[in-house]
């Protein structure tokens, strides 16, 4: 398979480039539309984060039990939605003609011992696969897999600590510190690889991603309709 990196007319645009620049109306709204989900869902996730660990530093050892036992819930819900956003873009990306650049997973921004060898080895990658396509589905991947393994992570350490059951609950609380970190780095590194996805998407991939995530695309100049408002 041909290398693209330099015959793609679009090559030398850096990723900044990519997030700096503007979007149509049509895909600024699918963007709004798509992150603005994912913002709350992760704005509710923290705060409920925050709030277990005031509570255990304040000595409200049970309570903060109880509150960590419902941040796994809101995670969850959160983490559904961020998963779902990958697996619409990693669908589409199959169809995609003009997939865009992607900076690889730098494992500086990972916590989580496991995330940060993922990371360095979908860095390491990067250099050697061939194509655009091939670079931005291996990324779409790597970010998917964390984002599910950082959830079972959590899922776990928060079910030992709201039990009681943790022969050591200050690494699990440790542990949630970083899986916190690490999910919001998963999040800003999806929304920046939308922006990146939508700018190259064809009209009619366009439509066909929006159909995916459940949003109404807005009409283009002289079509006249508006965009419904959904979650991802």
């Amino acid at each position: 398979m041909p290398s693209d990196r330099s015959t793609d007319p679009s090559a030398e645009r850096s990723v900044r480039e990519e997030w700096l620049a503007g979007l149509p109306e049509d895909r600024q709204h699918a963007f709004q539309n798509a992150v603005a989900p994912l913002e709350s869902g992760y704005a509710m996730f923290s705060i409920a984060v925050n709030e277990s660990v005031s509570l255990r530093r304040s000595g409200s050892l049970v309570r903060a039990r109880e509150q960590v036992g419902t941040t796994a819930g809101v995670m969850h819900l959160f983490t559904d939605q961020l998963s779902h956003l990958l697996d619409a873009m990693a669908e589409q990306a199959r169809e995609s003609s003009h997939p865009p650049r992607v900076a690889p997973l730098n494992p500086v921004f990972f916590r989580w011992p496991i995330i940060r060898r993922l990371a360095s080895w979908e860095s390491a990658l990067d250099f050697v696969l061939p194509t655009r396509s091939l670079r931005f589905r291996r990324k779409l991947n790597a970010l998917l897999r964390s984002v599910n393994h950082l959830a079972g992570e959590f899922h776990h350490a928060a079910r030992e600590i709201s039990e009681g059951s943790s022969v050591h609950p200050e690494t699990h609380w440790e542990a949630l510190d970083a899986l916190h970190y690490d999910l919001n780095t998963c999040l800003r590194e999806t929304v920046v690889v939308l922006k990146s996805f939508l700018l190259g998407l064809s009209p009619e991939e366009f439509d066909a991603f929006c159909r995916r995530l459940g949003i109404a695309p807005t009409s283009r100049p002289g079509e006249g309709a508006g965009l419904s408002q959904i979650s991802a």
